[in-house]
């Protein structure tokens, strides 16, 4: 059986706008100016980042509020990175990574996939996330860590006999959240001695519906 897309147990619906705000250095996760702007039916444009939108509305903010837009009123959008415009997603750093595409056996692909996820234990609370860089990026939920001080994680390290061991982590960070898209980003502390492994994302356009979905 081939794997034609795989969703980690955290259930996080992890989009490309939160990661391109994002660039990973050496010692911190550096949050960059990307917005949009809106061309409206009229002539008027508005100029903001992106929260949130569905099929009816978006939710930018613009400074000094946050306004709605029905999508019905919008002719165009640009991207914009620092103020400049990008024609696509490659001209913006990624602290992720994209696969290659290829489909692998179900018990192949829930190898490589199951070192990525991780367990988060918060305030006497569980939850999942998955591990997005070697340097100790995690995704979760905003719900899971909000109002926390204290959060631990556990990880799955591959052993040599290609099964997996328990690591428990403590002290870890919170970088950033989204509350309009309760995605929070983690950091393990001292990651670079735990040897993980980051979850490789499918391109959004290779993507069909009725693929089918694994949870890990």
């Amino acid at each position: 059986m081939a794997l034609s897309c795989l969703i980690l147990a955290s259930v996080v619906a992890f989009t490309p706008p939160l990661a391109a705000a994002m660039n990973a250095t050496d010692d911190k996760v550096e949050v960059v100016s990307t917005q949009e702007r809106i061309e409206l039916i009229g002539g008027g444009s508005v100029t903001g980042t992106v929260l949130k939108e569905d099929a009816d509305r978006l939710f930018i903010d613009i400074g000094p509020t946050i306004v709605q837009l029905p999508t019905r009123s919008v002719i165009s959008r640009t991207r914009l990175l620092e103020g400049k415009e990008v024609d696509s997603d490659s001209e913006i750093d990624r602290i992720y990574r994209i696969g290659d595409g290829e489909p692998l056996p179900l018990q192949e692909a829930e190898r490589n996939a199951r070192s990525s996820v991780v367990r988060i234990m918060a305030g006497g609370g569980l939850g999942s996330g998955f591990i997005i860089s070697e340097d100790g990026l995690v995704v979760t939920n905003v719900h899971v860590v909000e109002g926390e001080r204290d959060i631990q994680l556990t990880v799955y390290l591959d052993d040599a006999e290609g099964g997996a061991r328990k690591e428990q982590i403590e002290n870890v960070e919170i970088v950033a959240m989204n509350p309009f898209l309760d995605l929070a980003l983690l950091r393990i502390p001292d990651a670079e001695s735990l040897s993980l492994r980051a979850v490789k994302f499918a391109a959004a356009d290779s993507l069909d519906r009725s693929q089918k979905v694994f949870a890990v």
